[in-house]
């Protein structure tokens, strides 16, 4: 199996250098948002984004041509393949990069639209969520069974699960798979600078604001809340809600499309956010519980 971690960490460095292109052009098309009084510059930063996104594209699909053969033989082994000492470890590190891959592809393809329709349009990919959601339970059944802690699961200081799960709970609203998305993001420790349990706590309160705006339950849209808990019955009931009815009016004003981190406190593991929605902003403190030990283990790809 050399090999086949040569292969990876290989494909894995051609994938970093598409991020960080990717961010690039992402950054672009925020300039083109920002700097709306001039014309001029808009356009051509618009123009220059779609051209970096396109090409970025193009460079993933072939990037994927040459990763899906190894991500195939890492999934499904056969008799003649697998090796049992290496052969979980190779495939929680494939699936954990196909995860990213299926982020990124995403996020690129649902590129310089306002923030309201782009966040209808994550309601499209439900098929995707859901390969992001199976790669993911897989990899911690593969950490299991590799005698390493499902709550120390890590790829690389760039690709853990954290990042793309908390991506997932934010923007699938399906009730089943966000809460499944939810639930994996809860098993997350620290990876690299991501501390799982706080990032939890920061994407169930944005789920929570988006289902108490959207369902209209005990909600001043001025700005006081009162807000429905994950996991009770009435909250349920409105994100069951808020799916069925997603294409109202309402929906489009009460998505969340940001959370900014206004400040951090590792210490005492704190958070000052503000939830981003198109009616306005919501301010809130998140805190996660301090554990006595924090200890993360890597996968070495």
């Amino acid at each position: 199996m050399a090999a086949e971690m040569q292969d990876i960490r290989i494909l894995r460095d051609r994938f970093v250098d598409l991020t960080y292109r990717s961010f690039e052009a992402m950054r672009c098309n925020n300039e083109v948002e920002i700097r709306r009084y001039n014309d001029t510059h808009k356009y051509t930063k618009q123009a220059k984004g779609r051209h970096m996104r396109d090409t970025i594209l193009i460079d993933l699909q072939s990037w994927f041509q040459l990763f899906h053969p190894l991500l195939n033989k890492a999934i499904s082994p056969t008799e003649s393949t697998i090796d049992l000492l290496h052969g979980p470890k190779i495939s929680r590190a494939c699936r954990v990069l196909h995860i990213h891959y299926l982020v990124l592809t995403m996020r690129l393809s649902n590129f310089g639209d306002d923030e309201a329709r782009r966040e209808k349009a994550f309601d499209t990919f439900g098929d995707v969520f859901e390969a992001i959601i199976q790669h993911a339970e897989e990899a911690f059944s593969n950490s299991s069974s590799s005698n390493q802690p499902p709550r120390h699961l890590l790829f690389s200081m760039e690709h853990g699960l954290i990042e793309p799960l908390y991506f997932t709970v934010l923007k699938c609203r399906e009730p089943t798979k966000r809460a499944k998305a939810l639930q994996l993001l809860d098993s997350c420790s620290q990876e690299a600078a991501w501390d799982g349990p706080l990032m939890t706590v920061i994407a169930r309160e944005a789920v929570r604001v988006e289902t108490s705006l959207h369902g209209r339950m005990s909600c001043d849209l001025t700005g006081n809340l009162e807000l429905v808990t994950p996991g009770d019955d009435d909250f349920r009931t409105a994100a069951e809600f808020i799916w069925k009815f997603r294409g109202d009016e309402m929906a489009e004003i009460c998505r969340v499309f940001a959370v900014a981190l206004l400040e951090m406190d590792w210490e005492r593991r704190t958070a000052l956010v503000q939830i981003h929605y198109k009616g306005g902003t919501v301010s809130a403190v998140c805190a996660a519980e301090i554990c006595p030990a924090r200890q993360s283990a890597r996968l070495d790809v």
